[in-house]
């Protein structure tokens, strides 16, 4: 048998077997879809040229116009929405949110908070927070690890987007809370390989830890999809 059949037989069987653990569910859906699609030879379709399209970044930000700086200009009032109004977006709306997992390089751990409000309360949780109007997932990514961990971290990719529902809120809602999560990679740089985050926690979160992908028993099942999407080396 020649070397390019026995390539090929071997790339069908292992598509079949994607397949069956893909329909069975017996590893995260999501990583086995990308290896099916290298598996076929699919190529993305993401970040295809349209009609206005003036270019991408590695985050998935797509700009259409030609002036992009006045695109993503984040305005005060973007950042700062009255109290009654933000309660309002929370009771009819879901949240866009960008979560980090923010590696350590000297260990391979990443950086999670105990939070310290609702939702999710006393969850050891990846540091985040809401994208503001004209933020790049990217741009947001960077303000959240200064603003919540006092941290400098470089963004690597987009890992995934989860959607999350909560029965509570830290609100006042009385329906809980519905957030829209990407998650983005990123690693620490500078000074940051000792206690990093220790000093710089913002109010949501009480205290820090340190997580590892291939511990399964204490995560919660959202941080355990974080991580077992930073151990496949797979971005979107």
């Amino acid at each position: 048998m020649s070397q390019d059949r026995l390539t090929a037989g071997l790339a069908g069987a292992l598509l079949v077997a994607g397949t069956w653990l893909l329909t069975e569910k017996k590893v995260p859906q999501r990583i086995l879809r990308h290896v099916l699609t290298l598996l076929r030879g699919e190529k993305k379709r993401h970040r295809r040229v349209r009609d206005g399209y003036t270019g991408a970044t590695d985050d998935l930000s797509l700009f259409y116009g030609m002036d992009q700086e006045a695109l993503t200009t984040v305005t005060d009032e973007a950042r700062l929405l009255p109290q009654e109004l933000y309660e309002q977006v929370v009771r009819l709306l879901p949240i866009l949110c960008v979560d980090l997992a923010i590696e350590r390089p000297s260990d391979g751990k990443f950086l999670l908070v105990k939070r310290g409000a609702e939702p999710a309360k006393g969850f050891y949780w990846p540091p985040g927070g809401r994208l503001f109007r004209g933020e790049t997932f990217f741009a947001a990514a960077v303000r959240k690890a200064r603003e919540e961990t006092g941290v400098e971290a470089l963004p690597l990719g987009v890992l995934g987007v989860y959607n999350t529902f909560f029965p509570t809120s830290n609100w006042g809602s009385g329906v809980g809370t519905h957030t829209v999560n990407v998650c983005v990679h990123m690693r620490l740089v500078g000074g940051g390989e000792g206690g990093e985050g220790k000093g710089g926690l913002d109010g949501t979160g009480e205290e820090h830890g340190w997580g590892h992908p291939g511990e399964k028993n204490h995560h919660d099942p959202y941080v355990q999809e974080m991580l077992t999407a930073v151990a496949s080396g797979v971005c979107l």
